[in-house]
């Protein structure tokens, strides 16, 4: 649409009889908020449709059907409406009415929620889940790409250090002695004795006494470790294989044979299973920190700590008692309507603030760089009309080397500051989908499928700490001000074969970083 057309709305309104006597979403209320609306937009009312007395469980109501029909010969160019439970209460028909407004490029507008999609970010709020996911990875990945980049410039490991090494005060990586005899170990047995994978791993697991890796080596493992060209000194960098400053432990050319045989061979790592338990990848071992894995018995379905190969003493946690009593406390914490509300103002404020922090430095970097890069080009001017002697073209130059460098430094932080913005604003949109997505939670979890149900939980919850079969804690993705009493939830003992199994209690508390 162009910038400078005035758009055609078209307002729907809807009640059933329940509503109107509970609620007072009267039908004239709605028309009157709505029209007021639009016209503070400048946008030319085409027609008002109204459903008195209907219920949103399907699109069997004459307004709407009229609506679908005006939008298809493309009347108007956007839909307004009060609340995105007055066009359905079914996402069914919710996505139907959507697709069938973007084919003929209609906006929709809710005057009450984050819902329009007349900019870029409405469409990222109406696609929720999935699009949040991506939008955040991206700016995640930004930030952290600026990060890797510096430290790899400098030389520096900045993740865990691969076996066989280990990392010095700089972060830098240094062989270490034990370690690296297992790693040449593993490269000859392939090579020069022409052992596979799997064997290579069994023998390890009969003869490894000396080094600092913890659990069984396996398939995976090992080859994990031939394929690393960090061995021969190399690194992956941005899918390149790059050069680097550590020690090597076996030569460039045994790697690149043995990159050869495996490709002959064929040895791939295995594939990882997919699972349908609802809070993968959410729940935490307190005890060693490890992240709980889906375990099938007999019967039942478990969440398990890795880390009991390495002497975790944290049980077999049933899966369906833990999801049951995670879900119950949602439900609780959704029907606080006002709390959410109250931390979604609080967490505003604070992330305000801290963008008028970021744009402050900014602001004074975006001038310090005008005032740099103005005194670098007189300085570079002045050189070539005056054409000095070599004495001072050196100290002029060793000067404008260094304004150089100064701009580069402030051109890097300029970036961060970019990214770092960015990242609020988008944490602030992100905390108002959340805050609408637990307001509204039975009524999404209750509609979806099992991929968007653990999609929906992703978001709102940032993990579950599991302390022994009977204590929990939730932590949420924004910070709410809940009391940190602990309250029994009875759990049906879903899993007999797991003694002990009795209630779980729960701790509720706000996000990571916030406070609560």
């Amino acid at each position: 649409m162009e910038n400078n057309k005035i758009l055609k709305a078209a307002i729907y309104v809807r009640v059933s009889t329940e509503e109107q006597a509970n609620e007072g979403y009267s039908i004239e209320a709605q028309k009157e908020k709505l029209i007021a609306f639009c016209k503070s937009q400048d946008w030319q009312v085409y027609n008002i449709y109204a459903d008195e007395g209907f219920s949103a469980k399907d699109l069997n109501r004459p307004a709407i059907q009229r609506l679908i029909q005006d939008a298809k010969n493309r009347c108007f160019d956007i839909v307004v409406f009060y609340k995105l439970d007055r066009l359905s209460r079914s996402l069914k028909d919710l996505t139907f009415l959507i697709d069938t407004f973007e084919k003929v490029n209609i906006k929709i507008k809710s005057l009450t929620e984050p819902f329009d999609t007349t900019a870029p970010v409405g469409k990222l709020m109406l696609n929720m889940l999935g699009s949040f996911a991506q939008f955040e990875r991206e700016i995640i990945g930004e930030r952290t790409r600026l990060g890797l980049e510096k430290a790899f410039k400098q030389g520096k490991w900045v993740t865990v250090p691969p076996f066989g090494y280990r990392t010095d005060n700089e972060g830098k990586l240094v062989v270490d002695k034990n370690d690296s005899m297992i790693v040449k170990k593993i490269f000859n047995l392939f090579l020069k004795k022409n052992l596979g994978i799997k064997a290579i791993a069994h023998l390890l697991n009969k003869e490894d006494k000396i080094s600092s890796r913890k659990g069984k080596w396996n398939k995976n493992s090992v080859w994990k470790i031939l394929r690393n060209p960090v061995y021969c000194g190399y690194a992956k960098w941005r899918e390149k294989i790059v050069k680097r400053g550590h020690k090597a432990i076996i030569s460039k050319e045994m790697y690149d044979e043995v990159q050869k045989r495996l490709a002959k061979k064929n040895n791939t790592p295995p594939r990882t299973s997919t699972s349908s338990n609802l809070l993968l990848g959410l729940v935490w071992c307190h005890n060693c920190n490890s992240k709980l894995l889906p375990a099938k018995g007999k019967h039942y379905r478990y969440y398990a700590c890795p880390g009991r190969q390495n002497g975790c003493e944290l049980p077999y946690i049933p899966a369906e008692d833990l999801e049951n009593s995670v879900l119950d406390e949602i439900v609780k914490i959704s029907e606080q309507k006002n709390l959410i509300s109250s931390a979604l103002k609080a967490l505003k404020k604070k992330n305000d603030s801290q963008i008028q922090e970021l744009k402050k430095e900014y602001s004074l970097l975006k001038r310090k760089l005008e005032k740099l890069t103005s005194e670098q080009d007189k300085k570079i001017k002045w050189l070539s009309d005056t054409l000095p002697d070599k004495k001072t073209t050196q100290k002029i130059g060793n000067y404008i080397q260094k304004l150089d460098e100064q701009i580069k430094d402030i051109k890097n932080r300029l970036s961060q500051l970019d990214v770092e913005l960015k990242s609020k604003e988008i944490n602030h949109i992100k905390a108002e989908a959340i805050s609408l997505f637990l307001k509204n939670f039975k009524f999404y979890f209750n509609e979806w499928d099992a991929r968007r149900k653990r999609l929906l939980l992703e978001s709102i919850l940032e993990k579950i700490i599991v302390y022994d079969r009977e204590k929990i804690q939730i932590k949420l993705s924004i910070p709410l001000p809940l009391i940190n009493k602990p309250f029994e939830s009875i759990l049906k003992n879903s899993s007999p074969g797991v003694a002990g199994v009795g209630g779980i209690t729960v701790f509720a508390s706000g996000g990571v970083g916030e406070g609560t």
